[in-house]
């Protein structure tokens, strides 16, 4: 059993304040679980339980977890490792019952497994891992599948080097809601926008402009959330040819996204790994 890892257009943070979010999937990197091994990590173990107690199944709480895990999605680098890891272990529990669920109601389940990790999970990075498209999610509405019509575009991933901890970034926003008030209301009135502008841009087939992942980028620096290794990144991507680029993710360190043209995506990745970075992942995105 196995699930791709994500990436984040724009609404990251945002989404946890009520505000809507527009993300993508990352189909080249991949976590699966492979039978004939043992995990005792105790978190794994606990959310393996935790899927297993979804569809009434008995799991053993003192572990091991029967599988092993086999996955490209870097730890903890905000592209979506722990949301593909509840999604792979609802998808694995429902075999156990004969079960096919579709992907709003994977999405619903994981995101329940998905508060081990990251509590409290907006739910949107399960979904995306489930819908395996990009996904436009906006709460209390059901989440909306969107195409990816641009052939000659692509998102490209790189890694930046650093310590984070998506606990603290998300500690750092809620302090900066709580002492700069108006601030953050501009703020997140203009993820808004941008999110409806993105959105529409892919319902329409136009391109997204140049500027938008570079305003994506600039509302979350003022929260807090950049470093030095991202901006080297940011820039060397933009210099390259991308189209953009910005933090995906809870930021710090981890994951720095860029939309590409195709035919550059290479010459930016070379980018991206000169100016420090430690991984390259292209998005794949599906066409439709």
């Amino acid at each position: 059993m196995e699930a791709c890892g994500k990436a984040i257009l724009n609404g990251e943070h945002f989404v946890l304040h009520g505000s809507s979010a527009l993300a993508v999937p990352l189909r080249r990197v991949r976590l699966r679980l492979r039978t004939g091994g043992v995990t005792g990590d105790p978190r794994i173990v606990a959310a393996w339980c935790a899927a297993w107690d979804l569809f009434g199944l008995a799991a053993h709480p003192s572990g091991p977890a029967p599988f092993t895990i086999d996955s490209d999605i870097p730890l903890g680098a905000g592209i979506g490792s722990s949301a593909a890891l509840s999604v792979a272990l609802v998808r694995w529990a429902a075999t156990q019952v004969q079960q096919a669920p579709g992907p709003a109601e994977v999405a619903r389940w994981a995101r329940l497994v998905e508060d081990l990790f990251h509590r409290p999970s907006s739910g949107l990075d399960p979904a995306v891992v489930a819908y395996e498209t990009p996904l436009y999610w906006h709460p209390p509405a059901a989440p909306v599948a969107l195409p990816w019509p641009f052939p000659d575009l692509d998102v490209l991933v790189a890694m930046a080097p650093g310590t984070r901890s998506t606990a603290e970034a998300v500690a750092r926003v809620r302090e900066f809601a709580r002492t700069h008030p108006e601030d953050f209301d501009s703020l997140k009135a203009r993820s808004e926008d941008l999110t409806l502008r993105l959105v529409d841009s892919l319902t329409r087939g136009t391109p997204p402009q140049r500027t938008w992942l570079r305003q994506a980028h600039g509302m979350l620096r003022v929260l807090g959330l950049s470093s030095p290794a991202i901006e080297d990144l940011v820039r060397a991507m933009e210099s390259a040819g991308a189209l953009g680029a910005k933090i995906s993710g809870a930021g710090m360190a981890g994951a720095v996204l860029a939309l590409v043209p195709v035919r550059d995506r290479d010459r930016v990745a070379r980018a991206a790994m000169s100016a420090g970075a430690l991984a390259t992942f292209p998005g794949d995105l599906p066409l439709r």
